[in-house]
Formats: structure tokens, C-alpha cells, sequence
């Protein structure tokens, strides 16, 4: 739909919106914002969500929360500690997937370095949670903040320039570091929560809202995501004290199946 023409300026191209395939004129501007480190989204133009993965999101979100309030008819209730629990847990996954594309690119590498960065996180994290000296939950939530905090205000950029080998091992490491603590959290609330079965629900239910919000960082950026999952933890703590007046037990459970 679009054909040359001499211009005193240089080529430029004539609009032919009554023919098919054309393009808008407006396709060829220029980006609003240019990608970053925080942002490097090369497809996109602006900070915004695209109106296609938003539909795919609502639509999942719909069917999640549909399925799980007919499952609930009996007067069973969400485990709110664990829902925010699996929120910020898949949420700093996927995010760590998302920005380790850019010391490896984003190839298969990747995903496997994370996952079995997260599955080591996970045995250290249950070995921690069966020991005696275990710090309490408390402790493990402050530290948690604490490591999301600084992961947010120390910038990439250094690690980004590192010419060593250890780079890429390092990165992960870095990413990866609160999953631990997350980690150590849940297999703790794991063995005293009054259902099992429930608390594994809402963690899948409360992983599928943090698989969903990792997708806004193509409106706030990776490093806002942090803060994000902040929230979510803090929220996850807030609903542990609040509901730390039932009964205890022990379930003899202490997995993580929201890091599959």
C-alpha cells in the first residue's frame, strides 16, 4: 500500500488506504519511550499492555476465579497467607526468567538455569525449615523484605558490564536469592497450616495472579516489579498474623509446588 517517491528531503512514501494490506502512516513514528535494561521491550511503543495479552489475561483470571468460587459452595474459604504466598514466589520467577534475558538472551538457557536454581532453593530452603534453629516467621519475612528492597535499589547495570565468567552465575544467584527465603516461609506455614489441601489451593490460585502481574512491567519495568512482590509478601504476613489464632498442626508436608 505504500510506494516511493522522490522527496527533496529523501525518499518518503505515498498512502494508499484504499488498497489492501496498507499500513497507517503513524507505524512509522517514532517510539515514544526507548528500550532500557528496565524496559526492553522492542515491540512495544509505549509503557502500556497490549490489548491482546490483556484479553488472554482477563479471560484466564475469569476462568480461575469461576472454577474456584464454584468449588467453594461448601462455605470453604481461600487461605489468604498462602494466596499471596504463591502470588510473590511466581511472580519473582518469572521475573528473574524475564531479566536474565538480558545477560543470556532469551532462549531455553535461561528457564533451565532458573529452574534448577529455584529447585536447589528449595531443598536448601526445606533442610533451613525442618532445623531446630530455624529463625520463626517473622524473622524470614523481615529478611525477605529486606533482600526485595535492595534487589530494587541496586541497579544491574555493574553486574550487566562484568567481563568474568561468574557473571551469568552470579545474575542468577542475585535473581533467584529472595525464592530462598520465600521458600523456607511456606515449607514453615506449610506444617502447621490447619489444611493442607487448602493451603496448596490458594497457593496455585495465588500463583496464577502472580503470573498474570509480572506482565505489568511492560507498564512499570522490571525493577517496579520488586515492590510488587513486596506487596504481595507483606500482604502474605499481614493474613499470617491476622489468622495466626487457629489452631495449630503439623501436615508433615513442606513442598513448594508453586515452583513448578
Amino acid at each position: 500500500g505504500f510506494t516511493p517517491r522522490a522527496a527533496a528531503s529523501g525518499p518518503s512514501w505515498n498512502y494508499h488506504p484504499l488498497e489492501s494490506g496498507y499500513l497507517p502512516g503513524s507505524a512509522f513514528s517514532d517510539p515514544t519511550i526507548l528500550p532500557r535494561d528496565n524496559w526492553p521491550y522492542l515491540y512495544l511503543r509505549d509503557r502500556e499492555l497490549p490489548v491482546n495479552y490483556l484479553t488472554s489475561i482477563i479471560a484466564l483470571l475469569t476462568l480461575a476465579v469461576t472454577a474456584t468460587l464454584w468449588t467453594m459452595r461448601g462455605g470453604a474459604s481461600v487461605n489468604l497467607q498462602f494466596f499471596f504466598l504463591g502470588a510473590g514466589f511466581l511472580l519473582v520467577e518469572t521475573k528473574a526468567m524475564t531479566e536474565l534475558g538480558l545477560f543470556m538472551g532469551s532462549t531455553w538457557t535461561v528457564n533451565v538455569l532458573v529452574i534448577v536454581a529455584v529447585l536447589i532453593l528449595i531443598l536448601l530452603a526445606n533442610a533451613l525449615a525442618t532445623r531446630p534453629w530455624c529463625p520463626p516467621s517473622r524473622v524470614l519475612y523481615g529478611a525477605l523484605i529486606v533482600v526485595l528492597l535492595a534487589s530494587w535499589s541496586i541497579p544491574l547495570a555493574p553486574l550487566l558490564a562484568w567481563s568474568s565468567p561468574a557473571r551469568n552465575p552470579v545474575a542468577v544467584a542475585v535473581l533467584t536469592l529472595p525464592l530462598f527465603f520465600a521458600g523456607v516461609i511456606f515449607s514453615r506455614e506449610l506444617r502447621i497450616a490447619p489444611s493442607s489441601s487448602g493451603a496448596l489451593g490458594a497457593n496455585l490460585l495465588g500463583a496464577l495472579i502472580g503470573g498474570a502481574a509480572e506482565y505489568s512491567g511492560m507498564v512499570l519495568g522490571f525493577r517496579s516489579l520488586y515492590l510488587v512482590g513486596l506487596g504481595f509478601y507483606a500482604l502474605a504476613w499481614l493474613s499470617s498474623v491476622v489468622g495466626r489464632s487457629r489452631a495449630p498442626g503439623t501436615t508433615g508436608l513442606a513442598a513448594m509446588p508453586e515452583a513448578l
